[in-house]
């Protein structure tokens, strides 16, 4: 009876989105579109992701060393490399654009999610970073609170200098683009039909900006959220149920 109803509920659903995608208003219809994609993406991102990490969980196997942070960094640089050259070979097609603005941003943050959550639970990046880090400044009280504390500002140390580092060479490519990155969002049909060139780099760097604080406000999110948690119930959350690994880097792998 219940698989009845939640199938009763999908034919419904769908057939509340058909009517929102033929509203007569166009930004209830542009607002739909946007809702969809951006539902499609992150479901897309979770499976992509899941895969990735089968990946890992392979890798770890064979080497029989846990790399969770080491993968998950490449796997978050290389999605960056790919989201930044695809938008960029896209940009002159808008509907591209934004498919690659949410998707891009979502499989950032998952990635990204794994690589720096797992910094909160890692033996070795307590062992290894945070452990010398705080031995210099007296933060050896209370070191789960302050290790997680640590996490969050250092991910968000090193999400501002990447990012940055990014929009900066963006703008040194094109500085034309400085003073109009804000006026065309991405997406904009009107941003792209006059042609120029000028035009679709606004279009392509505005595309990667929001990709950019999409990723890093889902992965900050995440951490504040895994702070909260210990922060209030006094016990501390993990991805995969623990709180401390045998995490290695690839070259401890080796």
């Amino acid at each position: 009876l219940m698989l009845s109803y939640v199938m009763l509920s999908f034919v419904a659903f769908g057939l509340f989105i058909l009517y929102l995608v033929n509203w007569s208003n166009p930004y209830v219809r542009v607002g739909t579109y946007k809702m969809l994609c951006i539902s499609i993406s992150v479901y897309t991102a979770v499976l992509l992701n899941t895969a990735l990490m089968g990946v890992l969980k392979l890798i770890s196997k064979i080497i029989h060393k846990d790399i969770e942070i080491t993968f998950g960094l490449v796997i978050f640089c290389s999605l960056y490399a790919v989201v930044w050259r695809l938008c960029y070979h896209k940009r002159d097609e808008p509907q591209w654009l934004m498919a690659l603005e949410p998707l891009g941003g979502h499989l950032m943050a998952f990635a990204g999610i794994v690589a720096f959550g797992n910094m909160m639970f890692s033996c070795w990046f307590q062992n290894n970073v945070y452990t010398p880090v705080s031995s210099t400044v007296a933060m050896q009280d209370h070191v789960g609170k302050s290790k997680y504390l640590f996490v969050i500002v250092f991910v968000v140390i090193m999400l501002t200098v990447l990012f940055g580092v990014g929009r900066k060479y963006r703008d040194k490519m094109h500085p034309e683009m400085q003073d109009h990155a804000d006026s065309a969002p991405a997406g904009d049909q009107h941003a792209v039909q006059d042609g120029s060139d000028e035009t679709h780099h606004i279009t392509w760097t505005h595309a990667i900006s929001e990709a950019e604080n999409e990723a890093a406000s889902l992965i900050v999110g995440f951490l504040v959220l895994q702070a909260s948690v210990l922060f209030i119930t006094g016990t501390q959350p993990g991805l995969h149920d623990h709180a401390c690994k045998n995490e290695v880097t690839l070259v401890g792998a080796a």
